[in-house]
């Protein structure tokens, strides 16, 4: 079972968006979700962020998306 999730964000985005997306990060690896995240270039305005679930894919996408509606962050980023 392939268990990599992938996620897209800007560049430049605000600081205070910064802050909640590295928070997002630090919580899918202190829960457990993964352990460790790898950064890629996606041309000049995006970065991509993916990891490999440790247990449950579905669980940490559905973490993602849940952290990211409570924090306003659905604009900013993108599951691939």
């Amino acid at each position: 079972m392939h268990n990599e999730i992938r996620i897209r964000f800007r560049k430049d985005l605000e600081g205070q968006q910064h802050r909640k997306l590295l928070q997002l990060k630090g919580q899918l690896i202190s829960n457990g979700f993964t352990d460790i995240i790898h950064i890629h270039d996606d041309g000049e305005d995006y970065y991509i962020n993916s990891f490999t679930a440790v247990d449950n894919k579905a669980a940490a996408q559905d973490y993602i998306v849940n952290f990211c509606k409570e924090q306003q962050l659905e604009h900013v980023v993108r599951i691939l």
